[in-house]
């Protein structure tokens, strides 16, 4: 399965929303906070970035600047609960496609 992506800002209030919902039906995922330049901080207020991560580290929900991102591969067993969030919040997602990455990739060679 492909990741799944929406446009957005950054919203603390979005991520840790979702990391309550979440939590509930697995206690084992990690809420990680990240300034704009990646370095974790405990500080919400410093947070640019925002990371949902199951037991195995994997991440399941990343929050940037600009967008939004849910792993669905790393979300199977949480997924009814994290799409309904979504529904809930009104979020229209579009799929990433590979070519993407691809295409960025060859601009850096």
């Amino acid at each position: 399965m492909l990741p799944l992506s929406f446009k957005t800002s950054f919203d603390i209030e979005f991520i840790q929303s979702l990391y309550d919902r979440l939590v509930s039906h697995d206690d084992s995922l990690k809420l990680i906070f990240r300034t704009k330049n990646g370095r974790k901080t405990d500080d919400p207020e410093k947070a640019g970035i925002g990371e949902i991560r199951n037991a195995n580290n994997k991440q399941l929900f990343g929050m940037s600047p600009k967008e939004g991102i849910v792993h669905t591969e790393h979300a199977e067993p949480l997924q009814e609960p994290l799409f309904a969030f979504l529904k809930e919040r009104d979020i229209h997602q579009q799929e990433v496609t590979p070519d993407i990455g691809v295409a960025c990739n060859s601009l850096l060679w």
